[in-house]
C-alpha cells in the first residue's frame, strides 16, 4: 500500500495497512487521530541554549532541534529550527510564542520552505 511506513501481511490484501501512513508529512497513529509534521522557526534563542534544551522544551510532539550557528565561529545565531507533531500547527505557535526559556522571550513562527525569497529582499539572493 502507498504511504503505509511498516506494509505487513495486510496491506496487499486490502486497503487496510498497519495503522501508520506517511503521506505528505502526515502521520495516522493505531487510534485514528491524525497529526501533521511541521517546521517551527524560533527566534530570540539563548546563545546558551542547546538542541536538546530546546526540544526538551517543547516537549514529547518535538521530534527535531537544530540550532542554527554561525559558519566561523561556531557560536548560535540566536534562532532554531523545530520539528513537531500536531494536529494544528498553530496549537504549536499559541503555546509557546511569548514563553520565557533561558531569560529569553521565544517568537515561534510556522517555518517557511527552504527556497522561498524573503519578500523584503526580493530575490538579492537568487544565484545568478
Amino acid at each position: 500500500m502507498v504511504g503505509c511506513l511498516f506494509p505487513g501481511p495486510t496491506s496487499y490484501k486490502s486497503n487496510r495497512c498497519c495503522g501508520i501512513s506517511a503521506n505528505a508529512g502526515r502521520v495516522k497513529t493505531f487510534l485514528g487521530e491524525t497529526s501533521v509534521l511541521s517546521k517551527f522557526y524560533v527566534g530570540n534563542v539563548s546563545y546558551d541554549c542547546t538542541e536538546a534544551e530546546l526540544k526538551e522544551f517543547f516537549g514529547p510532539s518535538a521530534r527535531s532541534a537544530k540550532i542554527i550557528v554561525d559558519k566561523e565561529t561556531r557560536r548560535s545565531r540566536g534562532f532554531a529550527f523545530i520539528e513537531c507533531e500536531c494536529e494544528k500547527p498553530e496549537d504549536v505557535i499559541w503555546n509557546f510564542d511569548g514563553q520565557d526559556l533561558m531569560g529569553r522571550t521565544l517568537r515561534v513562527r510556522e517555518a517557511n520552505p527552504r527556497g522561498d525569497a524573503n519578500p523584503r529582499h526580493g530575490d538579492r539572493h537568487a544565484r545568478r
